[in-house]
């Protein structure tokens, strides 16, 4: 099913699918534009699916998870800025800076944010996961690119 967003601007390739919230996101694919009464707008294909997708790669790709990033994955969660930090074991106040970017996750916090959002969307969990944390050092300036696929919408290489 499609999701209708209002876009000020013709669509080109790729898309800057800027309306999850997230810098750096283009879709390659899986996406049209259309007119309403109240200007240009873009239908996504199976935008539910399309942000799972990025989130799997928000975990999977960052250092250390930013604000923004934050935000999007609590969202996608279905939490508040109330009821993260009683997971945290944290304050609600934390938690605003952290999304607001006025203070970094600690890399305790940043571990189970990943682990949280693979919990609550049933993911399997890999044996070695905790492990490639420490891994996580790719360059965070790199936009996220993903094409929908006929298996569903995947990370573009």
């Amino acid at each position: 099913m499609a999701n209708f967003c209002k876009v000020d601007q013709p669509i080109t390739e790729p898309y800057h699918y800027s309306e999850c919230g997230l810098d750096g996101v283009f879709l390659l694919n899986g996406h049209r534009p259309f007119s309403t009464h109240y200007g240009e707008g873009v239908a996504i294909e199976d935008e539910d699916e399309l942000l799972h997708c990025i989130a799997m790669s928000v975990i999977n790709r960052r250092p250390i998870i930013g604000g923004k990033e934050l935000r999007f994955l609590r969202k996608r969660m279905d939490m508040t800025q109330s009821e993260l930090p009683k997971v945290l074991r944290t304050d609600a106040k934390t938690i605003a800076r952290w999304e607001k970017g006025h203070t970094k996750l600690s890399g305790p916090a940043d571990g189970l944010i990943r682990v949280l959002y693979l919990l609550e969307t049933g993911e399997k969990i890999e044996e070695t996961f905790l492990e490639q944390l420490t891994d996580l050092d790719l360059d965070v300036s790199s936009p996220l690119r993903f094409e929908d696929t006929d298996e569903g919408w995947k990370n573009a290489a």
